[in-house]
Parts: C-alpha cells; structure tokens; sequence
C-alpha cells in the first residue's frame, strides 16, 4: 500500500510541478494490483482518492484542481472557505445545545479550524 501526499502548505510552487509530474510518472509505471491512496495538505489534510488499485482513478484525482500545483494557503478564494465556515458554523451550534458535555472539545476543533 502507497500512500501519496500533495504537500502545498509546505512545498513551494516551483518544487510542486516537480512532485506532480514525478507522481505522473510514479502511477505510469504503477505495478498491478498496488493500492494507493492519494491525500493533499493545504490549509488541512484531504483525501483526493481512497485506496484503489484503479490507476485511472488515480489519475482522475491527481488531475482535480484539488491537485493543481500551485495551490497555496495564500492562494484560496473565497469559496475554498466556504466549507471550512460551515464546519464552524455546526461545531459553534453543538456547543451551544447544551448537550451535557464538555464544551471544550469542541472549543478546541473550533479554534484549530479557525487557524
């Protein structure tokens, strides 16, 4: 089992459309029957595509504009925030149903998030 990560937070530009074309040719060249899963990391860890041995699959994924090198923390719009406001929005209203339990779990998700 491989597992590929498409580190943007931590990778310059330059060296990501270096990585991305090594990856190309690492999923050519892929044996049969290998599993592989395929993660980026931006502003938080994402899987593109879950363990698969289907290389099509694979290329599919590394093609999204999830993938797209380039991608950087400074270079997300609006709507990339979009789904991390919504994450708030929901841990923001399970602390405040009072639910019996410790808020501060949640507190803790909410301000790693905001990050």
């Amino acid at each position: 089992m491989n597992v590929l990560l498409l580190d943007s937070l931590n990778t310059t530009e330059q060296d990501q459309a270096y990585v991305h074309k090594q990856i190309v040719d690492f999923l050519r060249d892929l044996q049969p029957g290998t599993q592989v899963a395929i993660f980026t990391l931006n502003t938080k860890l994402r899987l593109l595509q879950g363990f698969t041995v289907d290389s099509s699959l694979l290329k599919a994924a590394l093609e999204s504009k999830a993938a797209a090198p380039g991608t950087t923390p400074a270079s997300r719009t609006r709507d990339d925030d979009l789904p991390d406001k919504e994450e708030l929005s929901i841990i923001g209203e399970m602390s405040n149903t009072g639910g019996g339990g410790s808020e501060a779990p949640l507190q803790s998700i909410s301000r790693s998030m905001a990050d």
